[in-house]
């Protein structure tokens, strides 16, 4: 079995290619390592200078006091002078060959000399020094456990507050990352305003000059973006002009064959079929290269009653589908200032998705309620159907590009709703999509900034 790695919690904390959720607090992580480490360093290089030089303090106590009891020991007064016992502290003073002064338990012959050593008694360490002076003699003796305690109490008093201080340190250094943060913070709003729609290059005279060479790569990505869409939008555009043409005069020619022969066979009726597709598809995709252009749908904008074009465009659709009906209801007239082929391309897509979808399986029959109208200041198109409808979760993905309800019999391309929602959206509108009181799909587009 492996061997788990010591070493990789050490590595995700300061490998830069480990993602961090948070960069402050990958930040602040590492400034109160670095601050811990230097901390304890610090500790532990004070408590070993405290242990040496209380050392040397402790030594030249005792021979301090060694000293000052020889002047006691010479006194003829001072005889089996008995002191009361510390644990810490050991006193013996002789004059001649005589003990005369004792304090603790423990036995040890004449000093001959002055001196100073340590010497382990009963499992401690004694710091022990002799002064010597006309025959006689001193020791006194300190434990050293004394010296611990004064140690840890002087590493306590010194870096308990040290501590206190790196806690408030932490918090403003908080504060102050994330305030220096704040260059970051906008870079990244002025990112997420950022769309296909509206490709602006970044500032970059008031960018810090560790975030420029960042902003000067977006910038790029950003002129690539424009030049990579701007190719797309010619070549869909050239595609299917270049494709419509033909398609449709086809179309045309297999329509009129369909007049002059009335017994045309089920196969000339498939490919007339897919060659209306094919027309269909076209048109959609020149829907969505307009709506791509937002200044086309600027440029082209004019006052007219969006409610009668809606009647053109429904009359001319539904005038050859017998089994279908459909109502119009809402408002009589809106006056709005707009592009009309766009107004056209929502209620075509609408009432086309209505006509190809909204075929009640029951009586066969196609029925649409269509409504137009102004709520709130903006203009309001409803169209429901009784058709057999589409779940909850598939209703949201309709708006994208493309995509199709799985299992879904009928063809198409998948763009008349992503056509609706991108001109809605251009109007500051949007786009949802519910259940129908007939039982069907009810699509509702909001329309703002349009009324004249």
């Amino acid at each position: 079995m492996a061997q788990p790695n010591k070493n990789n919690a050490w590595n995700r904390l300061f490998n830069s290619k480990v993602r961090s959720s948070s960069l402050k607090g990958r930040i602040l992580l590492r400034v109160a390592l670095v601050l811990t480490a230097a901390w304890f360093i610090e500790v532990i290089f004070s408590k070993g200078i405290a242990w040496y030089k209380t050392r040397e303090f402790f030594q030249h106590q005792t021979q301090l006091m060694a000293e000052r009891w020889i002047g006691v020991v010479l006194q003829p007064e001072i005889r089996n002078l008995q002191l009361k016992q510390q644990p810490s502290l050991l006193l013996l003073g002789w004059r001649e060959n005589e003990l005369v002064i004792q304090q603790g338990d423990v036995t040890f012959s004449k000093p001959a000399k002055k001196e100073t050593y340590v010497i382990k008694i009963n499992k401690h360490k004694w710091v022990i020094s002799t002064a010597c002076q006309n025959n006689a003699c001193v020791l006194v003796g300190l434990r050293d456990s004394e010296r611990k305690h004064a140690v840890r109490g002087l590493v306590i008093l010194i870096f308990v507050p040290l501590l206190i201080i790196f806690g408030i340190a932490m918090l403003a250094m908080h504060y102050a990352v994330r305030s220096g943060l704040q260059p970051l913070n906008l870079l990244t709003q002025q990112v997420s305003s950022v769309s296909i729609e509206k490709l602006p290059p970044l500032p970059e005279s008031s960018v810090l000059k560790e975030l420029l060479p960042l902003v000067c790569a977006l910038n790029q990505l950003i002129n690539n973006m424009k030049a990579q869409l701007l190719k797309e939008r010619q070549f869909l555009d050239t595609c299917t002009h270049e494709l419509r043409t033909p398609v449709t005069a086809l179309v045309a020619q297999m329509q009129s064959l369909g007049y002059l022969n009335n017994n045309v066979s089920s196969d000339f009726n498939k490919v007339n079929n897919a060659a209306l597709r094919v027309v269909r598809v076209a048109n959609q995709f020149l829907s969505l290269a307009k709506t791509n252009n937002s200044n086309a749908l600027a440029n082209q904008s004019e006052k007219f009653d969006v409610c009668e074009l809606f009647r053109q465009v429904i009359a001319e659709l539904i005038v050859d589908h017998n089994h279908c009906d459909c109502q119009m209801q809402g408002a009589n007239s809106i006056k709005v200032c707009a592009d009309p082929l766009a107004m056209e391309m929502i209620c075509r897509n609408l009432i086309e998705n209505a006509l190809r979808y909204g075929i009640n399986l029951n009586s066969g029959k196609v029925q649409i309620q269509f409504t137009c109208e102004v709520e709130d200041g903006q203009v309001k198109i409803i169209v429901e159907d009784a058709g057999p409808g589409v779940m909850e979760n598939y209703r949201e993905k309709l708006v994208q590009r493309f995509y199709r309800i799985p299992g879904h019999g009928i063809q198409g391309a998948g763009l008349g709703l992503s056509i609706i929602n991108e001109i809605a959206a251009f109007y500051g509108g949007a786009v949802t999509i519910g259940e129908s009181r007939l039982g069907g799909l009810k699509v509702v587009v909001w329309l703002k900034n349009m009324l004249s």
